[in-house]
């Protein structure tokens, strides 16, 4: 993966990332999936950028890690800290972030997006449900809020228009 320099952060994708990620309320959850057929909560994020004909290095983490390592704990937070802004905390956090969450005991397992729509809510592919929906960010999930992103439009030098240097399928 190439390395990810500040000069290369040009546009927030917040707006776009919300405008999209609440087409895809009702998808249902499918584990490692990335696509409207069904995705998990990180294949959510992919699929949304995806759709959004954008090139990110988080893809390409993302299929780096696929299929023989599953992108979690501090994988995940890693990834995302080389390919995305990393905010201070919740309290900074704007609609469009990506949180990051280590739900039960362990490592960073679960992803969401923060939404504008409620008080506090986000939008995440959630297993119990079955589905992506929107939730209330109540203070005991907010507790568990290990990691806050902000995904950015890349531009470099060796991405001619955003288009990626590896394939996707």
């Amino acid at each position: 993966m190439l390395p990810i320099k500040q000069e290369n952060y040009n546009v927030f994708m917040n707006e776009l990332i919300l405008s999209e990620i609440k087409n895809w309320q009702g998808v249902k959850f499918q584990y490692k999936g990335h696509s409207k057929t069904g995705c998990d909560c990180i294949g959510l994020v992919i699929g949304v950028i995806l759709a959004l004909k954008e090139w990110h290095p988080i893809v390409e983490s993302y299929f780096n890690f696929y299929p023989g390592n599953y992108i979690n704990g501090p994988k995940m937070i890693e990834a995302l800290k080389e390919v995305c802004m990393e905010i201070g905390t919740i309290a900074e956090a704007q609609p469009g972030d990506l949180l990051i969450f280590r739900l039960g005991r362990g490592e960073a397992n679960h992803a969401g997006v923060l939404s504008g729509n409620l008080p506090r809510s986000i939008i995440h592919a959630d297993r119990s449900a079955k589905k992506v929906v929107e939730n209330f960010l109540n203070p005991q999930l907010e507790e568990k809020i290990c990691g806050v992103f902000r995904i950015t439009r890349y531009v470099s030098q060796f991405h001619d228009k955003g288009n990626p240097s590896i394939k996707i399928s």
